[in-house]
C-alpha cells in the first residue's frame, strides 16, 4: 500500500461502511442457500444447519470485509480510502470484478467507478430490483 494514498479524513469509514454492509445484507441467524453457498449472519459463508448470533455475525461480517479491502488495496493502491470501502462493499457482494471494474478501479476515478459498480445488478443472468437498490446505496457511500 503506497504511504501517499489519499485519506479521508474525519470519518470513520469503516464504521460506516460496515454499518451499510448490515442494511444491505440484512441478518439471517441461520444458515441458508444463497446463489453458490450457505450463508448465515450479514451475508458470510456457513455450514450448512449454522447458527450465528448478531454479535459474532458483525465480527464475521467485518473480518471478512477488511479482508476484501486489503485485497483491493493490495490490487490498486491508488485508490482513496472511501473509494476502496465502497468498493469493498460491492466485492463483498460480487466476489470478483470484470474489465470494467477492474479499469475503473485502476484509474480510482470516482465516475469510472460508478458506472462500472452500476453494472452488477443481475444474479445468474437476471437483472433484479434489489442488486439496482444495493448498486445504488455503494455508489451512494463512494460519492459522498
Amino acid at each position: 500500500m503506497p504511504i501517499n494514498r489519499p485519506v479521508d479524513k474525519a470519518v470513520d469509514l469503516e464504521a460506516e461502511a460496515l454499518r451499510l454492509l448490515k442494511e444491505l445484507e440484512g441478518f439471517t441467524p441461520a444458515a441458508r442457500w444463497d446463489v453458490n453457498a450457505y450463508r448465515n449472519g450479514y451475508g458470510t459463508p456457513a455450514r450448512e444447519g449454522e447458527k450465528i448470533s448478531p454479535e459474532d455475525a458483525e465480527r464475521r461480517a467485518l473480518k471478512t470485509l477488511r479482508k476484501v479491502r486489503e485485497k483491493l488495496l493490495r490490487r490498486y493502491g491508488c485508490l482513496t480510502d472511501r473509494q476502496s470501502w465502497a468498493l469493498s462493499l460491492t466485492a463483498y457482494n460480487v466476489g470478483g470484478f470484470g474489465e470494467r471494474l477492474d479499469a475503473a478501479a485502476r484509474s480510482a476515478d470516482n465516475e469510472a467507478l460508478a458506472a462500472a459498480m452500476s453494472l452488477y445488478v443481475k444474479s445468474q443472468g437476471v437483472m433484479l430490483p434489489g442488486l439496482e437498490t444495493r448498486r445504488a446505496k455503494e455508489i451512494e457511500f463512494l460519492t459522498r
